[in-house]
């Protein structure tokens, strides 16, 4: 995995990111498609679409794949891009499903 840069997610906290964008946009694709995560609350005008950003989407899209496959380590990887985490990043009216205090 190679390292791009440096970053903040909604809550100020520091991230790196560990991919490029094409690699977050075709895994993105993956689970709104062959997935079926469902993508309506990152599409324009839904509860998620707000920051639009590839890396916001893509992190709402991959728990949404993740919550409903199980919570799986199979179900986690996103080709390397994505990463589990126990700080849920819900925010004002965009909320991310979790169980067992895990998101992705």
């Amino acid at each position: 995995m190679k390292r791009m840069n440096e970053m903040h997610d909604n809550s100020g906290q520091h991230i790196t990111k560990y991919c490029g964008k094409v690699d977050l946009q075709n895994a993105l694709d993956w689970a709104c498609g062959l997935g079926k995560a469902d993508c309506k609350p990152i599409q324009h005008g839904g509860a998620c679409f707000e920051p639009d950003t590839l890396v916001s989407h893509a992190s709402y899209a991959f728990n949404y794949y993740y919550q409903q496959n199980g919570n799986s380590d199979i179900a986690c990887n996103f080709g390397g891009t994505a990463t589990v985490t126990k700080n849920n990043p819900s925010y004002s009216k965009c909320v991310y499903a979790s169980s067992s205090g895990y998101v992705l």
